[in-house]
């Protein structure tokens, strides 16, 4: 299970993006951006990979929205996710 965030945290949304920062990066993750979210460049994405992908990219997306890099911590159970299949490209 991924959450974009935690629950004493809020899941932004900006108009820029046409939805949730967190939403953002996991499209990111899964489109353009895959070979950077794909770690071991065996070209597939584990939920690890996503994992790790989204946490990393989210203090960026919250700082290009005007909010503190901290506001947002997306989160994971159980907290370092298998290295399952995701998608195969």
């Amino acid at each position: 299970v991924m959450a974009s965030c935690d629950q004493s945290e809020l899941s932004y949304e900006h108009p820029k993006l046409g939805h949730g920062l967190f939403t953002y990066a996991v499209m990111e993750a899964l489109g353009g951006k895959f070979r950077g979210a794909d770690r071991d460049t065996d070209g597939a994405l584990s939920a690890n990979e996503l994992q790790r992908y989204v946490s990393s990219r989210m203090p960026a997306l919250l700082r290009e929205v005007g909010k503190d890099a901290r506001e947002q911590n997306p989160i994971c159970y159980p907290r370092e996710p298998q290295h399952d299949l995701l998608v195969k490209r």
